[in-house]
């Protein structure tokens, strides 16, 4: 997937049983994701240089923390792929 490839170094899982995952931003891609979250999103915190919280489509959250580590939150059961095509979608269709 070209575009979550353009922008993430890795995706993995944080806790599985929380349904947490995490991903690691290359470092100049970080202004241009928070943009395309602020987009799609509703922002919950916004707290600059050090992290920031969303919440996208079937509640999915995303926080970005500081400097290109994001933590993604599903409410219901989420697989790493699940997870992927979220932020496929952030990213590709919001350009």
């Amino acid at each position: 997937m070209e575009c979550f490839e353009e922008y993430f170094k890795e995706l993995y899982v944080v806790c599985k049983s929380d349904n947490s995952y995490g991903g690691k931003l290359k470092p100049d891609k970080v202004k241009d994701f928070k943009e395309k979250l602020d987009n799609v999103s509703k922002r919950k915190v916004d707290m600059p240089g050090f992290m920031a919280k969303y919440v996208v489509d079937n509640n999915i959250k995303v926080s970005i923390i500081y400097p290109n580590t994001v933590i993604i939150s599903a409410e219901k059961d989420a697989t790493l792929d699940d997870i992927e095509l979220v932020l496929v979608k952030i990213l590709c269709n919001n350009s």
